[in-house]
């Protein structure tokens, strides 16, 4: 299995590119909506905060630690 990333900036080229990738889902193609990219994005960068802090020394706050068990709870349901 191979992950393939692609950065669009037009709209209506990302239309255009969804539209034929969607002719592939027969033969093996997924295709990951950019709201699903989005979410693992901010939650790969909530993740990266957190491994700094903690190397820094940086103590957490309790806010920080409530978002961490958040993304650790969605983290399990993806």
């Amino acid at each position: 299995m191979q992950t393939l990333t692609i950065t669009i900036q037009n709209h209506a080229l990302v239309e255009k590119v969804v539209w034929l990738l969607e002719h592939f889902k027969h033969d093996g193609v997924e295709i990951i909506s950019r709201k699903e990219t989005i979410k693992k994005t901010a939650l790969d960068h909530e993740i990266d905060k957190r491994i700094q802090e903690y190397h820094s020394g940086v103590k957490t706050s309790p806010l920080h630690t409530g978002l961490n068990k958040m993304r650790n709870e969605l983290m399990a349901k993806i």
